[in-house]
């Protein structure tokens, strides 16, 4: 039977999502899933979504606040540049 593995050397496909605001949503939460997770082995994809949800549920309310207010800055970014967002 073949397993997944999830590494750091795994990223996220280009084009997935579009909009920039859903792809920092997700390199917030998935690079550090990616951290914890790594190296590990799931000899199925439910096994892999049942970690990935504990890990979330684990995940403290500061991690989400500090997600949110990160998303926050950069629509300040994105309005304030006349809708365009310019990156870091």
């Amino acid at each position: 039977m073949w397993g997944v593995a999830l590494s750091s050397k795994n990223k996220i496909p280009r084009g997935f999502l579009q909009s920039c605001e859903q792809r920092e949503i997700l390199l917030h939460l998935f690079s550090a899933a990616k951290s914890t997770l790594s190296g590990r082995h799931f000899r199925s994809n439910e096994e892999l979504r049942q970690a990935v949800k504990n890990y979330l549920r684990s995940l403290g309310t500061d991690f989400y606040q500090d997600g949110f207010l990160k998303l926050i800055s950069r629509y300040e970014k994105r309005i304030n540049v006349g809708g365009k967002y310019e990156g870091k």
